[in-house]
Formats: C-alpha cells, sequence, structure tokens
C-alpha cells in the first residue's frame, strides 16, 4: 500500500512576514478525511525548499488546528517504507 504525503509548513514569525519553514508532514487521505482544503489565493512559493504552500481550512470547527500551511509536493512511500515507533 502506498501513501500520499504533503509537507506541513508554519511561519518562523508573524505569518505573511516571516519564512515559513517545514515542520511535519501529513497524509492526502487524512487531509480530506478532516475535511481541509486550499484557500484561493493563499499560495507562498518556498524557493528554498523547492515547494509552493497554500493556506488550508477545515470546515469542522472542532478540529484543531483549524488551519495548515501544507505544501503541493507530494511523495508517495510504501508502506513497507514507513517506519512506526
Amino acid at each position: 500500500m502506498a501513501r500520499r504525503i504533503r509537507t506541513l509548513y508554519s511561519w518562523s514569525d508573524a505569518p505573511g512576514r516571516g519564512v515559513l519553514r517545514p515542520t511535519g508532514s501529513i497524509t492526502v487521505a487524512r487531509l480530506q478525511a478532516w475535511e481541509y482544503e486550499p484557500v484561493s489565493g493563499s499560495r507562498v512559493e518556498l524557493r528554498e525548499e523547492n515547494d509552493v504552500a497554500a493556506l488550508w481550512r477545515t470546515k469542522r470547527p472542532d478540529l484543531a488546528p483549524t488551519e495548515l500551511w501544507v505544501g503541493d509536493a507530494e511523495d508517495v512511500v510504501t508502506t513497507a517504507e514507513l517506519r512506526l515507533p
């Protein structure tokens, strides 16, 4: 089984003034299950990361965080490559 994974980013300073840095990853399936969708016009080019990040918001107010910065580039990993603790 393969999983599509995207990078999560967070601002190193105030949003819009700092730099988006990679902070983790999330599966595309999880983004869909938690009803996250990209916000129109929120794309930021990340030259150092060779990626483009967009702000995603969930339709579910019970989830925290309600907003995530998610990269467009997807990695595909097989179950054999995943290392679970």
